[in-house]
This record gives C-alpha cells, structure tokens and sequence, in this order.
C-alpha cells in the first residue's frame, strides 16, 4: 500500500548537494524506468511518491515515500536494488544505502498506527512547504490547507479506499477539529528550474479534537503525511516532513 526509505547518501568533494537536488534525484529515478513507466509517473495528477532531501548531522538522508500499486510496483524494485544514482547529466554521482524501510500494507494497519498516536501530533517540516489556491501559491498554513492536501493525495493513489468530501463540509468538519497548538516557522525559498517559490519551514504542534472515526480518519492522515509530503511539488523535494505523534520528541532540525 504504501512505503517508506530512508537512504543515505555520499558523494564526491566536487559534488556539493543542497534540498534542490531532490529534483534531480527525482530525474535520476525516472531515468531508470521504461518511458512508459516514466511518463505515466510524471505527468500523474497526484504522483504516487513524495520525496526530499534532509541535512542530519554530517550526513545528507533522502526520504523517499512510495504510494498505491504504481510507486511501489514501479519504484520499490529500482530503490532496492541501486547503489549509486548519476546526477547532472551524469557530470555527478552519489551512492545510496537503505538505512531504514517502513511498509504498511492496508488501510487497517495504517489507522491502528493512528489510533495509537494520542491526540497531539508534531510535524518538522524540512523543506519548504506551500499551497497552491486559485492559481496563487499560499505560504502560510492552516488546518484545512494540510487536511485538504493529504486527502487530495490519499484519493490520488488509493482510489479503492476514497475519503469523500463532494461539498466541503467534510473537509471543514475535519479542520475545525484539528487545531495548532504552536508553532516555529520560517519563510523558506525553493528552487526549481530557475524558478523561486516561498514556502515555509519549521515546528508545528497539531491538536486532534475530532471524535470516533473522525478522530481515527485525521490521525492516519496526519501519520500518512510522511509519507506524502505536504502542499505542492512534494515529488520534487517540497513539503518533507518529519512527524512526531503520541509524545515522541523529534531528533532533528530542519536546516
């Protein structure tokens, strides 16, 4: 149903990675598939993986989720199996080692996880992280933005399993009951193509008010999140997260 890699990555002195990179990380991966593959992969309207790039410590990790039966039919083997990845147009190569993988194999298993996380819910956002309405990017978060962009993810790659919200009112009632409890963020630039977009990074607390199968319904969504990303481009290095959920303390910082 759905995976997640962490994956360590070394490199050259002449290679100097940065968050950006994970577009290319990105290119590297679709150059390995069949173009069919490929093209069916890049031009998705919800692409079926989210991914990014992290500084931790003195290490660079990729964060790599694999959504529904095309990310994990088509990308779990190719993460498996390679060792090294041609950045650049081959003018750069990095080596990749698995350091950590994270499956879930249904719908159950994922609300029991949420089930178990309590009622609060930190998220690091690593990268930078925005919204997109009416053909303008939003940088600033609300609760309906982050609900709104993880059930347009979940119903992209899990059509079996649906959230419906065909007026809003869901959605809405969803949100009132999620609240931010604090929060540290900070105005962020990503670049992509030659293009700037502003997002933000940082802490958030997040509080789940909502009752019975709502309750369960935003925990697996909020628990999901790592494995989507947030907002928009999160194919190509946006909105990474690190969650946090029933009291666990996070163990590092975005950069």
């Amino acid at each position: 149903m759905m995976t997640r890699y962490q994956i360590e990555l070394t490199h050259g002195p002449d290679c100097k990675l940065d968050i950006g990179w994970a577009y290319r990380l990105y290119a590297a991966l679709l150059d390995q598939l069949p173009s069919e593959q490929a093209r069916q992969i890049h031009e998705a309207a919800v692409p079926p993986l989210g991914q990014f790039l992290k500084r931790e410590a003195d290490r660079w990790i990729w964060e790599i989720g694999l959504l529904g039966e095309q990310g994990e039919q088509f990308l779990g083997p190719i993460l498996e199996r390679t060792m090294s990845y041609a950045l650049k147009d081959g003018a750069q190569e990095v080596q990749a080692k698995i350091l950590q993988k994270e499956a879930i194999a249904d719908l159950e298993e994922l609300l029991s996880i949420g089930r178990a996380n309590g009622t609060e819910h930190q998220f690091y956002f690593h990268t930078p992280t925005a919204f997109k309405s009416k053909g303008e990017y939003l940088s600033l978060p609300t609760t309906r933005l982050l609900l709104q962009s993880l059930v347009k993810k979940w119903n992209g790659n899990f059509p079996e399993y649906q959230i419906e919200d065909t007026d809003g009112e869901g959605l809405d009632a969803l949100s009132h009951g999620l609240s931010i409890n604090w929060f540290s963020l900070r105005s962020r630039r990503f670049w992509l193509k030659g293009r700037e977009i502003t997002g933000f990074a940082g802490k958030m607390v997040l509080e789940n008010k909502n009752k019975g199968f709502h309750w369960e319904l935003v925990n697996a969504l909020l628990y999901f999140a790592q494995f989507s990303g947030i907002g928009v481009k999160t194919a190509l290095g946006m909105g990474g997260v690190e969650y946090y959920g029933n009291g666990k303390e996070e163990t590092s910082a975005p950069r």
